[in-house]
C-alpha cells in the first residue's frame, strides 16, 4: 500500500506536470491553429472531438447506478456544457475545457491528501482560476499572443466544470 506521502507527490506531480504542459505550448498553439485551419476542416474537427468527450463522459456515468438527483443534475451539466461549447466562437476555445477541466480534477485528487472535500473542492476551484490567470498574464508576454479577460473567465467556467463533473461522477447509488 502506498503512503500518504508517496501519494502527495504523485498527484503533485499530475498537477505540475499538466501545467507545465498547458503552459509550455502557449507559444505554439496560435500557429498550429492556424496551420490546422488552412489545411483541415479544424472546426469540423474541433466538434468531433468534443461530441467524442460528451459521449464518453455520457457511457462513464452511465456505467454505475445513481440518485435520481445525480442523474438530473448530470444533464444539466451536460447541457451546461453543451451551450458554452456552442458560444464559443472559435473552435481551439474549446481546448480551455479540457486544458482547465482536468486541471481541477488534478488539482482535486491531490489536494483530498491535504483537507476534507468542501476545502479540497474550493482550493481546488481557486488554484485553477490561479493558474487560468496565469495563463493569460504568460499571453501577455508573448509576442504571438495577447491577454483576454474572456479566456480567464473561459478557465474559471472549465475548471469549475471539470470539478462539478468529478462531483458527480463520484456520487454512485450505494448498495449497487
Amino acid at each position: 500500500m502506498k503512503t500518504v506521502n508517496t501519494l502527495r507527490l504523485k498527484y503533485w506531480t499530475y498537477v505540475f506536470g499538466w501545467i507545465g504542459l498547458i503552459y509550455s505550448t502557449l507559444c505554439i498553439v496560435r500557429p498550429v491553429c492556424q496551420f490546422l485551419k488552412a489545411h483541415t476542416p479544424f472546426a469540423l474537427i474541433m466538434e468531433a472531438v468534443s461530441i467524442g468527450i460528451l459521449l464518453y463522459l455520457l457511457i462513464q456515468f452511465l456505467r454505475e447506478r445513481r440518485t435520481f438527483l445525480i442523474y438530473g443534475l448530470f444533464i444539466i451539466a451536460m447541457v451546461l456544457y453543451t451551450y458554452n461549447l456552442k458560444l464559443l466562437e472559435y473552435p481551439e476555445e474549446k481546448i480551455h475545457y479540457l486544458e482547465y477541466g482536468i486541471l481541477g480534477y488534478l488539482f482535486l485528487n491531490a489536494l483530498r491528501l491535504h483537507c476534507r472535500p468542501p476545502a479540497a473542492y474550493f482550493w481546488a476551484f481557486i488554484l485553477t482560476v490561479l493558474v487560468g490567470w496565469g495563463d493569460e498574464m504568460i499571453q501577455y508576454i508573448l509576442p504571438n499572443r495577447y491577454f483576454q479577460w474572456n479566456d480567464v473567465l473561459l478557465n474559471l467556467q472549465a475548471g469549475a466544470m471539470g470539478l462539478i463533473l468529478t462531483f458527480l461522477f463520484q456520487r454512485v447509488k450505494k448498495g449497487s
